[in-house]
């Protein structure tokens, strides 16, 4: 076939693929590196990452807060909810429906919840007998007041 195109000279077309290949082997050559200097950094951040990485699970009812991925201004809230988990979808996806709004559910991955820990209930407590009311309003309060006497321990 080469001697089609260059009857008058037979080496021509071994001259033309040698000077292809040293001209594209370096071309190809500068593709792959990247490619595997990318792979070796990606290994090294996996590595890293799951490190430091914290397993998270939640199960269907469980109270979530959810990151606020935007928002109005630096001083907003970063967490909102608590959101109740309605199902998981996948290992990292989750349902999530928001407890102000009526019905509003989106999903959500697992990076972006939080465990919501309820905060204890405060009981106020009514004491039925006016009597010690009575005894605690006209007792003198005694306040104390700051010693200026460094050897004084009066605690």
């Amino acid at each position: 076939m080469p001697q089609l195109f260059f009857p008058g000279r037979p080496n021509f077309y071994i001259f033309v693929v040698t000077y292809r290949q040293k001209l594209f082997y370096p071309v190809l050559n500068a593709f792959a590196l990247p490619v595997t200097k990318m792979t070796e950094v990606r290994d090294k951040r996996k590595v890293w990452y799951d490190k430091n990485a914290v397993k998270r699970e939640f199960r269907v009812g469980d109270l979530v807060l959810v990151l606020a991925t935007s928002k109005p201004n630096k001083m907003a809230v970063q967490w909102t909810g608590p959101g109740v988990i309605e199902s998981q979808i996948s290992d990292t996806n989750y349902i999530v429906r928001m407890g102000g709004k009526k019905y509003k559910t989106e999903i959500y991955r697992v990076n972006l919840l939080e465990p919501y820990h309820q905060r204890p209930e405060l009981i106020n407590l009514i004491v039925n007998g006016g009597e010690e009311i009575q005894e605690r309003k006209t007792e003198e309060l005694a306040i104390p007041y700051p010693v200026s006497d460094p050897y004084i321990y009066d605690f």
